[in-house]
């Protein structure tokens, strides 16, 4: 379960960089590790928000159709940013995902 209290949030964005800033990438992170072969190896779960406005719901569908996605799973009442409004329904959403494809 994940507290949050106005001291962690504020704590938190003390810490914030003020302006966005280019970090360097790893090598790990490079192109060569990805290729059209291993593309689909790792399985896909989309989670659609049913209030989300920012995406509309015929562009969600139509992503899961075509984005080779192996689950759905649906965040009733979920908008655009579900980790501030459904904090707790999507920790489970994502723990059921964890446990069923790791």
């Amino acid at each position: 379960m994940i507290i949050l209290t106005n001291d962690t949030i504020d704590w938190t964005l003390n810490f914030q960089p003020t302006e966005p800033r280019m970090s360097p990438q790893h090598q790990h992170f490079l192109a060569k590790n990805f290729s059209r072969g291993r593309y689909g190896s790792v399985s896909k779960v989309y989670v659609v928000c049913t209030e989300d406005q920012a995406i509309p719901d015929e562009f969600q569908r139509w992503t899961i159709k075509n984005g080779r996605v192996k689950d759905v799973k649906e965040i009733q009442g979920g908008d655009h940013m579900p980790m501030f409004s459904m904090p707790q329904q999507l920790c489970d959403c994502l723990l059921d995902i964890a446990n069923k494809y790791a």
